[in-house]
């Protein structure tokens, strides 16, 4: 049998992320930018995601903001960013020409330290961005939750959900 370590993968979970996503926590700096993020549901149906973006996410320095960061609060903040980004290009009716600093560093920075391009990956959407309802319960359709939201409601939460 191979090594499933070697191809970042687990007996118990497969290919989904090996830490409880929900538990990873973050250094101060980076608590806000996922509160930012978690905001999304709110933020799309106002037409403005652009605008309210640029004005509440603040610049980071990447080297600093995730120096202290391990491999679980890195793939959290890269779902939380790559959200950002894609909620920044498809939520109002015309694609930018480009990102603002405030997103375009950051989501770079992460998809460097992580190997991948800065996009939303699968693994962004899905597999880092689930976790348990009741911890302990089992790793099933209804004791699961997605973490991070476009617009919240249960088509997307199943979209996800079921690939978990």
């Amino acid at each position: 049998m191979q090594n499933l370590q070697a191809y970042d993968i687990s007996e118990d979970r497969g290919f989904l992320c090996k830490f409880d996503a929900d538990q990873v926590d973050l250094p101060a700096e980076l608590v806000e930018i996922r509160s930012i993020a978690m905001s999304l549901p709110s933020l799309l149906p106002s037409g403005r995601v652009r605008t309210l973006l640029e004005a509440q996410l603040p610049e980071i320095e990447p080297e600093t903001a995730f120096q202290s960061c391990g491999d679980e609060a890195l793939r959290l903040m890269m779902v939380h960013y790559s959200f950002m980004v894609q909620a920044y290009v498809w939520g109002e009716p015309t694609a930018p020409e480009a990102l603002p600093r405030c997103l375009a560093v950051p989501v770079t920075a992460l998809a460097d330290r992580l190997g991948q391009l800065p996009l939303l990956p699968y693994s962004g959407y899905v597999l880092d961005n689930w976790a348990e309802l009741e911890r302990g319960n089992g790793i099933t359709l209804e004791n699961t939750r997605m973490i991070q939201h476009f617009l919240g409601g249960q088509d997307e939460a199943w979209f996800v959900l079921i690939h978990v």
